[in-house]
């Protein structure tokens, strides 16, 4: 679009309504002062009811002018309105159809700036490719039109170093619980996670071994008891032979 334009709306003065007022509010003065406070008793009743019906009617040709006069004066504004809305409509499609048009560039853009990262990733992955995959790294703000692409490398290349060292950090000091460890670590990336499985996992060894060391007490205290009755047990025979001798 290279010319640029300006909605433009003139707002003209209006003309007043030109109307009887001066005339009509005589006459309802002089209403006011004949019928203010006037008695009517059953001989006049016919012409309080025609005074009333006369007063009525003033009351309607009233209301009649404004409701002439209001729609006189609002038809070339609601014209305006449903033209300036109709046109409002025109624009938000437009404006739709340009905004389909940049989001598919955007999205072009992201998705080539992805490949560019991917590219990066598998350079530095190594090893830890099979546990940890390119989206769980990437950042989304990486992506954006204002972040730089080097400075997006740099921060995945840290990223992934990062990993690899707390990986390492899991290994070498959870020893024989490394890998139930490495799996816990991995669901958020959470080193204290993973020392926490590993402890849980020691405080468990050792409360089965405490458990077992009980267990294998009682059976020895119970062969210690068991050993002086088989023993009395034993002698018995011998002990019943020497009294039958004597």
């Amino acid at each position: 679009m290279t010319n640029e334009l300006t909605v433009r709306v003139e707002h003209p003065e209006l003309p007043a309504i030109r109307w009887n007022e001066a005339e009509v509010q005589q006459n309802l003065t002089e209403m006011l002062a004949a019928y203010t406070g006037r008695i009517y008793t059953p001989d006049t009743i016919k012409d309080a009811k025609a005074d009333r019906a006369a007063v009525n009617k003033l009351d309607k040709q009233l209301s009649d002018a404004a409701r002439s006069a209001k729609a006189f004066y609002m038809k070339p504004l609601e014209e305006f309105l449903q033209s300036a809305k109709q046109m409002q409509g025109q624009c938000k499609a437009v404006s739709g159809a340009i905004d389909q048009q940049v989001k598919a560039v955007e999205q072009a853009e992201r998705e080539e700036k992805a490949s560019s990262l991917r590219l990066v990733y598998r350079d530095c992955i190594g090893e830890l490719e099979p546990l940890i995959s390119f989206d769980r790294l990437l950042v989304s703000q990486w992506l954006n039109k204002t972040f730089d692409l080097a400075r997006a490398s740099k921060e995945l290349r840290l990223a992934v170093e990062t990993r690899r060292e707390e990986l390492r950090l899991i290994r070498d000091t959870c020893g024989e619980d490394a890998e139930a460890c490495t799996t816990e670590y991995l669901r958020a990336f959470s080193v204290n996670d993973a020392l926490h499985e590993h402890q849980r996992r020691q405080d468990a060894r050792a409360a089965q071994a405490e458990a077992e060391a009980r267990r294998q007490a009682a059976r020895e205290e119970k062969e210690r008891l068991r050993q002086p009755a088989d023993t009395l047990s034993a002698l018995r025979p011998v002990m019943d032979k020497k009294d039958e001798n004597n």
